[in-house]
């Protein structure tokens, strides 16, 4: 009985074991790419290491100490006088980030690619490689997403120039890299967004034929609830907290607001609540963000004096304001009336992660507050309903609605599709893990080399 009884545990333990692919025996001899396609990787917001131009310090991540004593106030932008757009900064992205104090970000997925899909890392600076090259795009994450596609839409001139046997390419995009992509596919280079109403019907502008396989992995589509808490609150990063008065400088970050039509509000009931996260009255009225009293108290407080300290929380706010309307419009800018002609996107990202989608708003006696995962009601009932409108499957970033672009109506119970997808993969990751999960390297190299 006891031999039985071991033999049973041993069959039930093995079932439970999880295979993981052989990427050596599925690629690199049975793979039938013979095209050679060149490979451009685009990584995340904040997925790039920034440094001072003049004296070459690294100030993201920067050294191990910074994670302890660094406030990141460096990372701020300048802003203009007028306080209506960034001034010339005098920091750059100058590598990937791919990896830091034994967390592998991107280069897990260089290796790989390298490895089992035969590519070869290549500098867009030296010549072109034989076999598949392989580029990595970095750019300054702080920077708004319109400016950073001008940025991708040269880089990619350039390798195609490289490659003059091929008149498309390949790309796989992380995170906010993905949005970046979207509106390079549509509008290239220009910057159209004070112009949304006057673009001619057959859009001049698309850069869509390029682009071969376009593979987004972890992007936000509707963007994401994390970024009204990263105005609000700041970025907590390993021990410390990049605050709100350097987020608030990223267009960016203001770019990553949930979609204006996803309603990310909602009472107690799950019902959506009239306000506008892109109407500078919700932020001002309800003293959020650059109009809390304690931030603007900081920024004068480490100003020079009293004077120069309320001027710089004056420009912040027209700062705010301007980015505000830009994020608007940047949104607008990728909706299905600017859709161009493409085989549809691949979709690639987490689906098992509870995930914030929502933030319930609440009036109180000292004003409104918005409720999310840091500070639910202790009562279990009261926890069990908020988690339940709160949250939803995805990979702890971004939601499966906003991964897959799909806007749910609570009212008509309808879904609105506000991409075009070629098909899903989905996969049981977090945000920061994806690019190192098996499954999503299984599905890529099948794409890019079997496709």
């Amino acid at each position: 009985m006891r031999y039985r009884l071991l033999l049973l545990l041993l069959v039930l333990s093995g079932c439970q074991v999880h295979k993981k692919p052989d990427l050596a025996e599925l690629y690199q001899q049975h793979g039938t790419d013979h095209s050679n396609t060149p490979l451009i990787l685009i990584h995340g917001t904040m997925g790039s290491k920034l440094r001072m131009i003049d004296s070459q310090e690294e100030v993201w991540p920067g050294k191990i100490n910074q994670l302890i004593f660094s406030n990141y106030k460096k990372l701020a932008n300048p802003i203009e006088l007028n306080g209506t757009d960034l001034a010339a900064s005098n920091i750059e992205s100058y590598a990937i980030f791919d990896s830091y104090s034994g967390l592998s970000i991107y280069d897990d997925i260089i290796e790989t690619l390298v490895q089992f899909g035969g590519y070869q890392v290549n500098e867009i600076t030296s010549p072109a490689k034989p076999g598949k090259n392989l580029y990595v795009f970095h750019y300054d994450w702080r920077q708004g997403n319109v400016h950073n596609a001008k940025k991708l839409s040269e880089y990619i001139d350039q390798v195609l120039s490289k490659h003059p046997a091929h008149k498309q390419i390949d790309v796989v995009a992380h995170s906010m890299g993905g949005l970046i992509l979207r509106y390079y596919q549509r509008f290239g280079d220009h910057d159209v967004l004070n112009s949304l109403a006057q673009l001619p019907f057959n859009n001049p502008y698309s850069k869509a034929p390029l682009i071969r396989h376009a593979i987004f992995l972890g992007t936000p589509q509707l963007g994401s609830v994390k970024s009204v808490k990263r105005l609000q609150q700041g970025f907590d990063f390993s021990l410390r907290n990049i605050p709100v008065e350097v987020q608030i400088t990223m267009p960016s970050v203001f770019q990553l607001l949930p979609h204006p039509l996803s309603h990310p509000l909602v009472d107690n009931q799950g019902i959506p609540v009239n306000l506008n996260l892109y109407d500078v009255n919700f932020w001002q009225q309800n003293q959020l963000s650059i109009f809390n009293p304690e931030v603007q108290d900081r920024v004068i407080k480490h100003a020079q004096d009293i004077e120069s300290g309320q001027a710089e929380v004056d420009r912040l706010k027209k700062f705010f304001k301007r980015q505000l309307n830009r994020a608007n419009l940047f949104w607008q800018s990728l909706s299905p009336t600017y859709e161009v002609e493409h085989e549809g996107f691949i979709i690639m990202g987490g689906d098992c992660k509870k995930t914030l989608n929502k933030l319930i708003v609440e009036q109180t006696e000292s004003g409104l507050i918005l409720i999310d995962d840091l500070n639910l009601q202790d009562d279990l009932n009261t926890r069990s309903l908020l988690k339940s409108i709160l949250f939803e499957p995805g990979d702890g970033q971004v939601s499966k609605s906003s991964l897959l672009g799909q806007i749910h109506d609570s009212n008509t119970h309808k879904t609105t599709r506000t991409i075009h997808i070629k098909y899903p993969v989905f996969v049981c990751e977090d945000h920061t893990k994806l690019t190192q999960n098996m499954t999503f390297q299984d599905n890529l190299l099948h794409v890019l080399i079997n496709e």
